[in-house]
């Protein structure tokens, strides 16, 4: 998982699996911190 934010609120969570590079974009902080906790130590 890489995670990259922007200036403004923006918090994007660039997930890879087997086929496909997931993109997501969370703009509320408190969500993108709480599933930034979330993540198994070591994959982000």
């Amino acid at each position: 998982v890489r995670i990259k934010k922007n200036g403004t609120s923006k918090v994007k969570f660039k997930l890879r699996c087997s086929r496909y590079l997931y993109t997501f974009v969370i703009e509320d902080p408190e969500k993108a911190e709480k599933l930034q906790k979330s993540l198994p130590p070591g994959k982000s």
